[in-house]
Formats: structure tokens, sequence, C-alpha cells
């Protein structure tokens, strides 16, 4: 076949039902662009004889333990099912209020996933995937969600010289979330205030096991941390105390659909400041803090809450 080959690619998942057993993915992901191929990690073994001669070195290719590293990007949807597949990944696990579905990290949650890649030419699928979950919300922007995915490979196949390109699926139209102008919506110890940017990050430490019978990838710990950047007014411009003072803070930062309706709620019920910076942008000081997600009582640090219209 002539030409050159393009580089469309779309992502499929399914959470398996056996952690650490393949499943074939069947829910199309609806992904940013900007991600690479994913290209199999695999182990190597260089043999450096004792020689006289120079370029005697070997290096032997193990692909037994092949495993793919790659990062996801989404708008975060208002329809939660588009990625409760990738949230499960990440131990968040989904129960039911009086709204809506609450996403809280889960210790003892061991659920994993399977994905392909798809191309025109190519196609890479992996096992027992984990991750680690990024969100960051910021006025004027869409808010977005990604993910440092570890998994262990399925196979890597590409398609005859001979063959046309595959077919891909659609990707999924959704509607996006975003942060409002709105001074009582968002609340730090039951007060109102006001931020320019949100980023909360999981923090999961997640590790690809390498035995003669190799399961599912896992997370070895978690360290959820906020950080929050609002403009200095005379209400926090002093805001240094906290961080000598250990000061506890519960946030409440919700997402809204464009129309102004209330889709998320990311709570935290117990932060405390362990750095902080004030950045200067557009004439006016900043205040950038990073606050530790601690827990207070087993697996609450933070809870995503997803509220049905």
């Amino acid at each position: 076949m002539s030409g050159y080959t393009r580089d469309g690619v779309v992502v499929k998942i399914k959470t398996e039902a056996v952690p650490g057993t393949y499943v074939e993915p069947d829910v199309v992901l609806p992904m940013e662009k900007g991600g690479d191929l994913w290209e199999p990690k695999v182990d190597t073994d260089e043999n450096d004889p004792l020689s006289a001669h120079h370029g005697s070195k070997e290096t032997t290719v193990i692909a037994d333990f092949a495993g793919v590293e790659t990062d996801i990007s989404i708008k975060i949807p208002t329809d939660h099912t588009l990625i409760e597949p990738l949230l499960g990944m990440c131990g968040l696990v989904g129960t039911s209020f009086a709204e809506g579905t609450s996403y809280a990290y889960s210790s003892t949650s061991k659920s994993t996933a399977s994905l392909k890649q798809l191309g025109l030419r190519e196609h890479t699928a992996v096992y027992g995937a984990r991750a680690s979950v990024d969100l960051s919300f910021e006025v004027g922007k869409a808010a977005l969600m990604s993910f440092k995915m570890v998994s262990q490979l399925h196979e890597a196949v590409s398609l005859d010289a001979v063959d046309d390109d595959a077919v891909l699926p659609s990707v999924p139209s959704f509607e996006k979330c975003y942060m409002t102008k709105n001074c009582t919506a968002y609340l730090v110890n039951g007060q109102e205030a006001h931020f320019t940017k949100v980023d909360f990050s999981l923090g999961a430490d997640v590790k690809q096991p390498k035995d003669t019978c190799s399961g599912s990838c896992y997370t070895m710990d978690t360290k959820p941390q906020l950080t929050v950047t609002m403009v200095a007014d005379p209400d926090n411009a002093g805001a240094f105390a906290d961080l000598k003072s250990g000061t506890e803070f519960n946030f409440v930062i919700p997402l809204f659909s464009v129309d102004g309706t209330k889709q998320w709620e990311l709570i935290a019920p117990k932060c405390v400041v362990i750095s902080q910076k004030k950045p200067k942008k557009d004439g006016l000081i900043n205040i950038e803090r990073t606050l530790e997600c601690r827990k207070v009582n087993g697996d609450d640090n933070f809870e995503l809450r997803k509220y049905h219209a």
C-alpha cells in the first residue's frame, strides 16, 4: 500500500471483571489530542564481555514483562459514565446519594481496566491498568482531568503493507464543565471564597509488578494535594500565618455546565497548607497555596460528587 501513514488514533476502555485479566475494550474515550502513540516499555540486559576490542557490548531485549506508561487527558464531561472506568482504575469507587453519585478513593479497591489504542495501521492493547488522576479548574477554561496510567502489555499489532487502513470508531461528543462567576458557590470553611485556579492531585504511586506470573498493576500509596490560586485581598493577604499555625481548611469547589447547572463538586474536608508563594499577574498579587488533603476517618481525604440534573 503506497502513501504515508497518518496519525489518527482513538482509545477504548473496559473495566476488568477480574483485575489483571484482559477484556476487549468497548467504550471510546473522548480524549484530547496531543498524546503520542503508545510505546511498550521493555527490559534490556547489557552484556559487556571482557575483551581487548572496543564495541563488544551486546544488548538483549526482554519483552516478557513489557508495559505501557502514558497520560490520558479529557475535559471533564457532564456525563460521568464517560469517565467512570477511568475513575475506577484510580481506585475511586462510586456510591449513590440522594442527588447523584459520589466518587471517593478506596484503599481496598483493586479495580483495573483494559485499554486499546487503535491507529490506522496498528493497535496497542494493555491490561491490568491503574492510574493516578489530576484535576485542573481555571476560570475561563473547560475543566480538565488527566490520568497517569501504568499497565501491562497485552499485544502490539501492525497491519501488513497490503492491508487497507483500519476504520476507526467515532469519538463521542459531550458537554463540558467550567468554573462559574458566582461569589457564593465556592466555599472555604463554609465562607465564600474566590479563586482563579484550582488543581487537585491524587498523587498515586502506581507500580507494575514483575514476576513469572505478573498480574495487575497496583497503587502503593497516595498523597492527595490541593493547589489553589486566588488574588490577594485584605482578608487573605496575611496567609503566612496559616502556614505557620497548621490551620485546617475545608473546601467545596463546584463545576457547572455552560447553562449554569451544577454538575460536579470537589470536596476536601481537612486541608493544611504545606507551601505557598505570591506570584504577580496583571499588576495584582496572587496567593498560590498547596495544601495536603488529610483524612478525617479512613479514606475520606476528598470526595468528587456528580449531581444528576
